[in-house]
């Protein structure tokens, strides 16, 4: 089987390389679970994790530092283990499968963690989904879509400085971010978009806390300030049962609106044409990328110039397509294999080719890997682009 890329665009070959000194431990190549490759990396090793569901062997990461990715993105990589990191740890590019039951999926105890790239779509959990405690934390640019719980899908507490940017919360009965009281002075919440939760959207707990560029709309609450005077600049209020709790409405003052955003159907995250988050938004510490990875800031609106937007997508950032076919040996298109393109981060996008084989995805500027699988069977197939065959030797394309 091969693929046939229709973009004019320079590529090369490349196969997953690390930092100097870091050594690649792969699963299940090298290691048939997450756990037994931990067992055997030491600090500052990297864990890549190939497609497929992992089931057994937990993440206890926590006494090691280690980074832990899914090498081709999360819409082909399942967990169903809850995952512990510690300090000067990462975890990237995973669905987590809402079949699995645990008090918290992601426990980042320690200073100086990532948790990027994530997806947490349907889960049902007895507790919160992520939980930020004891040094910096930096959570971004993790999807979370009808979460189920009896708390928030994240908390930080016990001394956490974190810096929670670019997520997208959809739906779901949970609360959104909680900053308790207990987290640490200069916890920053800039650049997500929250929408449609049944919870409280944000809750900030000391006035040394700051909130900035975020999107809070049609949820049970939208803020709650537990009576303290937090930071709070260019955010966007709206349609909330209750707007503000505990806190004054901070409408008109320091950059805060309340209109209707005009997120779309489809992701649900994205702003139209219009919304009045457009350009809306502080430059102060704001994120250099959304969510999608586009960069900011882009001039949206068409009025004096460039300008960050309020929530996790930045409005006319500039996006390339990838578009292409899959052929059998005869020639023929190929319906209904599930077409993944990752840019080796936290980006991926999966479309399904149509029933002449032929597929198109809508990405942001970058290098990207395609590959293929079965999308009726679930089965990874390879990867196939340009003569390139096999895991480890996928073309990363440039769309310009």
């Amino acid at each position: 089987m091969t693929a046939a890329l229709l973009l004019a665009a320079s590529v090369v070959v490349a196969a997953p390389t690390a930092a100097k000194g870091r050594a690649v431990l792969q699963v299940p190549q090298d290691y048939a679970t997450i756990a037994l490759a931990i067992d055997a990396a030491d600090n500052g090793d990297e864990i890549a994790v190939a497609p497929g569901s992992y089931y057994f062997g937990g993440i206890d990461a926590s006494p090691k530092e280690l980074t832990i990715r899914s090498t081709h993105g999360p819409a082909v990589t399942a967990l169903q283990i809850d995952a512990e990191l510690g300090s000067n740890s990462a975890l990237i590019g995973f669905t987590f499968d809402p079949q699995f039951q645990s008090s918290r999926l992601v426990n980042a105890n320690g200073n100086n963690i990532l948790v990027s790239g994530n997806i947490f779509d349907g889960i049902d959990i007895n507790g919160g989904v992520i939980w930020a405690q004891g040094g910096a934390v930096t959570i971004t640019r993790n999807l979370f879509r009808n979460v189920e719980c009896n708390g928030v899908i994240i908390s930080a507490f016990s001394g956490a400085e974190v810096v929670v940017s670019n997520n997208v919360m959809l739906g779901g009965d949970c609360g959104g971010i909680s900053v308790t009281s207990s987290a640490a002075a200069g916890s920053t919440v800039i650049n997500n978009t929250i929408s449609g939760t049944a919870g409280t959207g944000l809750y900030l707990a000391e006035a040394s806390f700051v909130a900035r560029n975020n999107i809070l709309a049609g949820n049970g609450v939208g803020v709650n300030a537990g009576g303290n005077m937090p930071t709070f600049e260019n955010n966007l209020v709206f349609g909330n049962s209750t707007d503000y709790q505990n806190y004054p409405d901070q409408t008109g003052s320091n950059g805060n609106i309340s209109a209707d955003p005009l997120l779309g159907a489809s992701p649900g995250y994205r702003l139209g044409a219009g919304s009045p988050a457009i350009d809306a938004g502080s430059a102060i510490v704001a994120p250099a990328i959304d969510f999608d990875g586009s960069t900011r800031p882009v001039d949206g609106d068409g009025v004096g110039g460039a300008a960050h937007d309020i929530g996790a997508h930045e409005f006319g950032a500039p996006f390339g397509t990838i578009a292409g076919s899959v052929v059998n040996e005869d020639g023929r298109g190929v319906a209904s294999m599930c077409v993944s393109v990752w840019d080796g981060g936290s980006r991926s996008v999966v479309v399904a080719t149509n029933g002449d084989g032929t597929y198109s995805a809508e990405v942001a500027p970058d290098s990207y890997t395609v590959e293929f699988e079965d999308c009726v069977f679930g089965v990874f197939d390879g990867e196939w682009y340009d003569g390139a065959a096999g895991p480890g030797n996928a073309t990363p394309v440039v769309v310009a």
